[in-house]
């Protein structure tokens, strides 16, 4: 994990997250009905097609679960091609062009196969980076920790178990978290981990920072709008009781398209940071402007 490379200028975590803010603030008309209606419309067809599969009253007969596991398998692959549509979304406008909604769910959805497979081998590079330091440095921390002069050592040891998995992962993830970004915008497809790698080169630690931030954004956002549902459920909760609890079809409608709402504002915010970063790298590593880089989508 070797970061020693020369650069010049620094990222600029706050610049980034700030113009993230700019970015999000000055495009929410664009970006949140971008992920917004293909949420909404699947919810929909989901709901009609398959109410059971967001009734309480489970169907628990083979085509009540298999419909469970149609709904939950395109749930996932709708969340991959609207994440990225989105994002390529919010590069291609900070890059100055004109809005093309067909054109980034179609780069998204030519994307998806070396996004899937990318994303697997990512999730096991993680996993066994994660779970190697984790079994060979626990049992070790233990071992020490027995030992009644190895006390503190055991006990820092330990410590280290649970921590250094956890940080191995978050940087592995900013060293390679912008592959599916890579993928879209410049159809670097199964070189993407490569191209991820050498984008963040040297400047993987401040990213991973500013992931940490954008993440907590996200967590207050979510927190907020927790406290706001909380308070309407106390306030209403008499006439939620008397009305909702039956889960008909046009109250899950209504649940799942505030859900979809909620989803495409996360998901224009978080959108509007990997843009800003993407770009901010690209002028970092390559010096590249926003003229040379409307170009790449051309």
């Amino acid at each position: 994990m070797n970061d020693a490379v020369q650069n010049s200028e620094a990222l600029g975590v706050g610049s980034v997250l700030s113009g993230a803010f700019g970015m999000f603030f000055s495009r929410i008309h664009v970006l949140v009905p971008l992920a917004f209606v293909p949420y909404l419309l699947f919810s929909i067809v989901s709901t009609i097609a398959f109410p059971s599969s967001g009734n309480n009253a489970f169907d628990v007969s083979d085509s009540g679960i298999a419909g469970y596991v149609v709904i939950q398998f395109l749930g996932l692959l709708l969340g991959i091609v609207v994440t990225t549509a989105v994002t390529l979304g919010a590069v291609d406008l900070r890059a100055g062009n004109a809005l093309r909604i067909g054109f980034y769910f179609q780069r998204a959805i030519v994307g998806l196969p070396s996004i899937l497979i990318l994303s697997i081998l990512l999730f096991l590079m993680i996993a066994l980076g994660y779970f190697v330091l984790f079994l060979v440095l626990m049992p070790l921390g233990i071992s020490v920790f027995d030992d009644s002069y190895g006390g503190p050592i055991g006990f820092a040891i330990f410590l280290f178990a649970m921590i250094a998995p956890t940080v191995l992962a978050l940087y592995l993830g900013a060293r390679f978290g912008l592959f599916s970004t890579v993928i879209v915008a410049e159809r670097a497809n199964f070189g993407a981990l490569s191209r991820a790698s050498q984008l963040t080169k040297g400047y993987r630690w401040p990213v991973l920072g500013s992931y940490i931030l954008m993440t907590g954004c996200l967590l207050l956002f979510l927190l907020a709008v927790s406290l706001i549902v909380g308070g309407a459920i106390a306030v209403l909760g008499d006439w939620l009781f008397a009305n909702l609890l039956d889960m008909s079809t046009g109250v899950l409608l209504v649940v799942n398209a505030l859900g979809s709402l909620l989803n495409a504002v996360m998901m224009a915010f978080a959108s509007s940071y990997i843009a800003v970063l993407y770009t901010r790298l690209r002028y970092l590593k390559e010096g590249v402007n926003s003229e040379d880089l409307a170009a790449v989508f051309t």
